[in-house]
């Protein structure tokens, strides 16, 4: 006799229908169970006392059946979760490794950003060097031309300021040299017309002697015609015009 249970638990593997780990295993077992569970439901129940009675033909061989399918499907279950725990632990493993190669790649990339913000950093700073330096050599080159400048027109102020003195001096020594020559001509003018004046003074006085030599005879005469015009007006007046003409004809 055997108690009969109101509810059955059925295992259930989702791995059950695979062909290559359950190849020429007699998958059946649910069904050689479920064939028992019918035996016995179909005995024969005593009232009252829960019990049923069963042929122990049918349920020694419905036993049987499993007793032969369990150890098999066990066995296979075993490499059935050793394969699951070699594709885990491979899984695992890839995993692992992925992450490492990931996790290595993280590290890379964080290195290749870190160097390329080290680089942005570097550059920005010899950028930043370079227009400090270029604006300081501007701002020294432009007061090195303002130095210049300022030299050169300095220089050249100085120049200018040595070249009026010169030429003033020049002027200056010209205007002496010339008053010197002025003073000199009309020294030697002065001498001239001195020396000219005695001889022509000299040269007038022998005239004046000349003249007053002459002008003696011609008053006597003077004298001798006006006695005669007195007597004679006409051949006085005619030998007046005469004289009078003959300067003309000289």
């Amino acid at each position: 006799m055997v108690q009969s249970s109101s509810a059955s638990d059925k295992p259930t593997d989702n791995n059950a229908n695979s062909p290559t780990l359950y190849r020429g295993v007699d998958l059946n077992v649910q069904d050689q169970l479920t064939h028992l569970e019918e035996v016995i439901f179909e005995g024969f129940q005593v009232p009252l006392l829960g019990l049923t009675l069963v042929k122990d033909d049918d349920v020694l061989d419905e036993i049987d059946h499993v007793r032969t399918s369990v150890p098999e499907i066990i066995e296979r279950a075993v490499e059935v979760l050793q394969y699951k725990q070699q594709l885990l632990g491979e899984a695992q493993a890839y995993a692992e490794e992925m992450m490492a190669a990931a996790e290595r790649r993280a590290a890379q990339m964080l290195d290749e950003n870190i160097l390329t913000r080290q680089a942005e950093q570097r550059a920005a700073q010899l950028r930043y060097e370079t227009e400090q330096e270029c604006q300081a050599l501007r701002q020294q080159t432009l007061a090195e031309l303002e130095d210049a400048r300022q030299q050169t027109f300095a220089e050249l102020e100085g120049a200018r300021q040595q070249v009026t003195q010169e030429m003033q001096q020049l002027k200056s020594q010209a205007i002496a040299e010339a008053q010197a020559v002025q003073e000199d001509a009309d020294q030697y003018a002065h001498h001239l017309l001195s020396t000219l004046e005695g001889n022509l003074r000299i040269q007038l006085e022998t005239v004046q002697n000349g003249l007053r030599q002459i002008q003696l005879p011609k008053a006597g005469n003077n004298n001798q015609l006006t006695q005669g015009q007195s007597s004679h007006p006409q051949s006085g007046r005619r030998s007046s015009q005469h004289q009078r003409r003959q300067p003309k004809s000289r």
